[in-house]
């Protein structure tokens, strides 16, 4: 039987694998040069991370974006960093709202689940920040 650290840091390298992956698909769609994409599935694998294995696992989607923004794209270590911070807060801030406004049931019956779109688009405003560091000067 496995300590319940083992099994955290197992499920967080995990996380960050799955990130990446996630990250490598979504710069498959990338606009050149290859940093702005209209698509991101990293952003659900961290909600999904968030909403199913806990708020804990929050080091596990900073270092997957971390990675990604340094080794998948061309900017700055200080650039990745602010990018995965805006990353993992955006993910940390759609799991809070889908937990506080959706019913517990999981139940999305859109007359019962109007919190929904209040969780995607609050969370992307807390994101999207850490992507303007990209921007040229």
């Amino acid at each position: 039987m496995l300590s319940r650290s083992v099994c955290y840091l197992f499920r967080g390298i995990l996380l960050v694998a799955a990130y990446l992956g996630a990250a490598w698909i979504g710069l498959a769609f990338a606009i050149p040069p290859g940093i702005a994409t209209a698509v991101w599935p990293a952003s659900g694998v961290a909600l999904a991370a968030m909403l199913l294995l806990g708020m804990r696992f929050w080091p596990g989607v900073w270092l997957g974006a971390l990675l990604a923004n340094s080794v998948l794209t061309a900017v700055s270590p200080a650039t990745a960093a602010a990018i995965a911070t805006g990353n993992t807060c955006e993910a940390l801030l759609a799991a809070w709202l889908c937990r506080r406004l959706l019913p517990p049931d999981g139940n999305f019956v859109p007359t019962r689940g109007r919190g929904f779109p209040v969780c995607g688009t609050s969370s992307w405003r807390i994101g999207a920040p850490g992507g303007w560091a990209t921007w040229p000067a």
